[in-house]
């Protein structure tokens, strides 16, 4: 007897896609999947009255939110507790299992179709086999990750933001990187870190501890409202058309942080915290960009964002006990001026992307890439450095004279917009002794950056406790990347003593720049110059390593 497209699909065998039987039931789903399109994420009751019809199995207190794809919905089985996130796909002609507990991030695909490698079987007609796909319970699938036919990812995994899966899993792993690839197992300083990270101060509430790289309740009931209403708001900015563009820009600022002249956000887009994007002059972010940003995203000046672009500052704790009490923590994204991110990347909390830097299609950023840079893949990785019309060297002492009238004209004339003249008067002459500079060079590391004459331009310093002492840049290559450039070297210099912890003490006009690269303020205080006392701020920044 012949068999059916349909048993033939279950059985792992060649079969016929477009046949009337597998059709009519993909024509159903394709309809509900529509449906569930259109519905609010937080309209939750309608959410999934529809899920339930489309799905063979979803246990109790699991959900998706939409938009969710899939082509049969009758081979997708669910357990308890789990939750899938926005814009998920699971072609599911074999049947897809996920457990209890599972986590899974935004854009996540899971594809149990093969088609033939030879196109003489695919010419004539589309045909295809499949082979199921489980994920064990008490997972964590990070955003973007592809799982392929046939795999298996056992209980009490970590698979790492856009991992490529293309082999079984085993238990308990820590797994990333395309092909994705074990590189540990779960331990118990997983679950020590996120310990470190409570602050057990009942005066501190969990948007607080959000804002200060804390652990913090998802499920708090403020932090909740906020993402609501930005969802609400970017629901509303997707209806409006890409063209009209002087009103989604007007309608972004009642509800980002920072919206500059001339930047522009492209739908469809998703966001869960307005309060933590900014966008400086010109910066543009293309189709399908999705923004975990719970802690803050800084886009720069003439910052270029590709289509289908991640961002992912939230972090769960790696102990599946821990991630089950909807425990979470942030890092904050920097991207510097004149950044270019091809579509498809992935930009991790914590992550700076310095001064007019180019970032790969497809790659998935890890860790920071200094300024002037090329960088692709998954590990981003430099690939080559652009040549940015200055270079840096390490600073001798006949270089005292070049210094102290760069710090003099400095101070006098960038900073007067914050101080007052007799108090940048003060502060510059704290540079006239040549004696002074000499005891500073002892004591610190000092680094300039050069123009093609061999001009000093710029210098910072670091010294082997973590403390930067200085960064001062000419008046005529103010927002050039050289500060950028000089804070990149400086803080290598820190992580080649083996510091991870810098320590600055940044006056007002250089405040923005250090909270750009992720420096926190500790105090504000007043500290002498010369004679009088100014106000500046005590800084910190842990290094990611």
């Amino acid at each position: 007897m012949t068999k059916t497209a349909r048993q033939l699909q279950e059985e792992g065998l060649l079969y016929d896609v477009f046949e009337q039987e597998l059709t009519d039931i993909k024509d159903r789903t394709y309809g509900l999947v529509s449906e569930l399109s259109r519905v609010s994420h937080f309209d939750t009751e309608y959410v999934m009255s529809l899920v339930r019809k489309i799905v063979a199995k979803i246990g109790q207190d699991s959900y998706i939110v939409p938009p969710f794809r899939c082509d049969y919905g009758d081979h997708v089985f669910i357990g308890n507790n789990t939750y899938i996130n926005y814009n998920c796909c699971f072609l599911d002609s074999a049947k897809v299992t996920i457990g209890d507990y599972v986590y899974m991030g935004p854009n996540c695909n899971i594809f149990t179709p093969c088609h033939p490698i030879h196109y003489e079987l695919r010419k004539e007609k589309v045909t295809e086999y499949a082979l199921p796909v489980t994920v064990g319970s008490h997972s964590w699938i990070g955003g973007d990750v592809v799982i392929t036919p046939g795999v298996t990812i056992g209980e009490n995994c970590v698979i790492g933001a856009g991992s490529v899966v293309t082999k079984d899993i085993p238990d308990n792993s820590i797994a990333v990187g395309n092909p994705c690839k074990v590189i540990r197992q779960v331990n118990d300083k997983d679950r020590e870190y996120i310990n470190s990270l409570i602050l057990d101060d009942e005066t501190k509430d969990s948007k607080y501890k959000q804002e200060n790289g804390y652990v913090y309740s998802a499920k708090d009931e403020a932090i909740f409202n906020i993402v609501k209403d930005t969802v609400h708001y970017v629901e509303i900015l997707n209806k409006l058309s890409n063209s009209e563009i002087q009103r989604r820009r007007d309608f972004l600022r009642t509800f980002v942080a920072k919206l500059d002249e001339g930047a522009m956000i492209n739908s469809p887009f998703y966001m869960e915290f307005a309060n933590h994007l900014e966008m400086g002059v010109n910066s543009f972010i293309n189709y399908d960009c999705i923004m975990l940003n719970n802690a803050m995203v800084k886009l720069g000046d003439n910052v270029l964002v590709g289509p289908k672009v991640s961002f992912y500052t939230a972090i769960h704790p790696i102990d599946a006990k821990q991630r089950e009490q909807w425990l979470v923590y942030a890092k904050p994204i920097t991207v510097e001026d004149n950044v270019w991110i091809g579509g498809g990347s992935i930009i991790l909390g914590g992550i700076t992307i310095g001064f007019g830097s180019v970032v790969g299609a497809g790659s998935v950023v890890t860790k920071s890439i200094p300024a002037g840079c090329v960088a692709a893949g998954n590990p981003c990785r430099i690939i080559r450095r652009l040549e940015p019309g200055y270079k840096l060297r390490k600073i001798e002492g006949k270089d005292i004279p070049e210094l102290q009238a760069l710090f003099r004209n400095t101070v006098l004339i960038v900073n007067s917009k914050d101080y007052t003249q007799e108090e940048v008067e003060d502060w510059a002459s704290c540079g006239d002794s040549i004696e002074h500079w000499k005891e500073l060079l002892s004591v610190h590391n000092y680094v300039a950056a050069l123009d093609q004459e061999g001009h000093i331009i710029g210098f910072s310093s670091m010294n082997t406790e973590g403390y930067l002492h200085s960064m001062f840049v000419h008046k005529d290559w103010q927002h050039k990347g050289v500060a950028s450039m000089l804070l990149s070297e400086v803080e290598k210099m820190a992580l080649g003593y083996g510091v991870h912890k810098i320590s600055a003490e940044v006056s007002i006009t250089a405040r923005p720049f250090f909270e750009k690269h992720g420096y926190k303020m500790v105090k504000e205080q007043k500290a002498k110059a010369n004679r009088l006392y100014l106000t500046n701020y005590v800084m910190k920044k842990e290094l990611i390593y």
